[in-house]
């Protein structure tokens, strides 16, 4: 399955020779220990066939975005050649945890060095994060040392880091570290995304403060036919309402529903209050954004 460029008129953007080599040495990344399909991908950066794909999210209140912002799940994807990219998503193809580390680093270095170039940011951008790299105590410090000097674009508002909730349980200090420290110091905001079940929607919102949920309408409804604690709804006062969903939202805690495929799931999802929207009915993902290009280097200093 393949995805055309031919709205925009434009070639895929391509993986500058300078990020892949650079990227691999603060890791170490030893080629040579990859699995075969691992190696071939990395082929795929060296050859400059591997591009950034951003699908669309929209805001389903008119006050909470203007007009001309954008929100962008940003994947990565593999050009097949110059006219098509394949449509997969190259990221659940990596089994290595060296690798997984190599590409959340190639990822977040384009897309902070792209926004980092710009007089005005008009779009926002969701980057999913590994647990590779959630569990590498260099990654803490390579991120750190990527923002110097950035202060004054408040990437923190234009950012927002995915975590899945399969690997907090397992990676809880270190997630509650990076979540604590660049909430603080350039005011990111966060995202827990492939979530399965309320049960851990509730649980992870009590450890972390996540800005967003990224889940299916269905776990939304859910939330809000489930009464919330007692205790939990006194501390809000008198004029709480009593379900998980007005809890987490009365939290500032928001929605993104995944899931959408057509104009009846769109409705649904509209009528319980949820915050945006993304899936095959809203828009798939596009290789190329008017303001996003593969920047040739930014350098760590």
């Amino acid at each position: 399955k393949t995805a055309d460029n031919e709205e925009t008129g434009s070639q895929p953007s391509q993986a500058p020779a300078a990020e892949v080599s650079s990227t691999a040495q603060e890791i170490n990344l030893d080629i040579e220990s990859l699995d075969d399909n691992s190696k071939a991908l990395f082929s795929s950066f060296e050859e400059k066939r591997i591009i950034l794909s951003y699908q669309p999210i929209i805001s389903l209140l008119n006050e909470e975005v203007e007009s001309e912002d954008e929100i962008h799940a940003v994947g990565l994807l593999q050009a097949d050649d110059m006219a098509s990219v394949n449509e997969e998503d190259l990221r659940d193809k990596v089994t290595s945890k060296e690798f997984k580390m190599y590409i959340d680093r190639w990822i977040l270095r384009d897309v902070i060095g792209n926004l980092s170039i710009k007089d005005s940011i008009k779009d926002s951008f969701i980057i999913n994060i590994s647990d590779a790299s959630l569990a590498d105590a260099s990654f803490f410090n390579w991120f750190r040392k990527i923002l110097t000097g950035l202060d004054s674009k408040n990437l923190g508002k234009y950012i927002m880091l995915e975590i899945n909730n399969d690997h907090l349980a397992t990676l809880e200090k270190q997630a509650g570290a990076l979540i604590s420290y660049l909430r603080k110091t350039h005011d990111f905001s966060f995202v827990l995304g492939n979530v399965k079940n309320i049960d851990e929607i509730i649980t992870f919102t009590n450890k972390f403060q996540f800005d967003v949920i990224r889940c299916n309408s269905n776990i939304i409804k859910e939330l809000q036919e489930v009464s919330a604690p007692d205790d939990e709804v006194a501390k809000n006062g008198e004029n709480a309402t009593q379900s998980q969903l007005d809890l987490l939202k009365s939290k500032q805690v928001s929605f993104i529903a995944d899931d959408i495929s057509d104009a009846t799931t769109l409705t649904d999802t509209i009528s319980i209050g949820t915050e945006y929207a993304m899936g095959e009915f809203i828009g798939e993902p596009v290789t190329q954004l008017d303001d996003m290009t593969n920047i040739e280097s930014f350098e760590i200093v």
